[in-house]
């Protein structure tokens, strides 16, 4: 898998997938994992990469087919840093099994910590405690400033946010990233009410000697739009 860069060009990503996983995988799949890479098992940062995958149980035997879950280790120079849980469906040929489907699964900590950030966010926010609401964002902060983002909240008199499940985690240039959709509800002094949706983009590091505040999961971007 360490060998497949997922962040290389579509046809040399191709062409990694059908050299490291022809054989393996069923016909079908390698070509679905060729036309979106990006489904496909392999590297998707520079460290930590996808070094081995760890088996724990065959759930499932039925006759040419098994389920098997386990764990992909993620590894860095310094040795295992990461597991991510996997399910593997796979189809005996003659003598030999080939991989049908390739499921990561999202750890539950990803999802309901990213989640635990948003309504953090708007637990700040409704308490007024701006400073700990932009903090939230990050080392570099909403594209504006503090002042600015303060006075966006000048007549707003309380908030809340409903969330909604969470997308998979994906993987970029040595970070991970997380949508979390949300339903806001803001009420202001006068005492309009109005609502917005969207996405919440969240991020966090993945790098070798990054600090713990870049770690965690934090605001990144967010597209929110007022409801009619």
């Amino acid at each position: 898998m360490k060998q497949v860069s997922l962040l290389a060009p579509a046809d040399v990503a191709a062409e990694s997938i059908r050299k490291a996983y022809g054989g393996l995988a069923d016909p079908q799949l390698l070509d679905a994992w060729t036309r979106d890479p990006a489904r496909a098992p392999g590297r998707t940062v520079s460290s930590p990469w996808p070094d081995r995958i760890e088996i724990a149980d065959v759930s499932e035997q039925r006759g040419d087919t098994a389920s098997v879950t386990g764990a992909i280790v993620e590894a860095t120079s310094t040795g295992d840093a990461a597991r991510i849980p996997v399910r593997v469906k796979l189809r005996r040929e003659n003598d030999a099994w080939l991989i049908t489907a390739f499921d990561p699964q999202q750890p539950a900590g990803d999802g309901n910590d990213a989640v635990a950030v948003v309504k953090a966010y708007y637990d700040a926010i409704n308490a007024h405690d701006y400073r700990r609401a932009f903090a939230l964002w990050g080392r570099s902060g909403p594209p504006q400033t503090f002042d600015e983002f303060e006075k966006g909240f000048a007549d707003t008199a309380s908030v809340s946010v409903t969330t909604g499940e969470p997308s998979r985690v994906e993987g970029a240039a040595g970070s991970r990233y997380i949508d979390v959709p949300v339903t806001i509800t803001a009420t202001k002094k006068s005492g309009e009410r109005q609502t917005f949706t969207g996405t919440y983009t969240l991020r966090r590091t993945v790098v070798d000697g990054a600090p713990p505040s870049e770690r965690r999961w934090h605001l990144n971007g967010a597209n929110i739009h007022a409801s009619p």
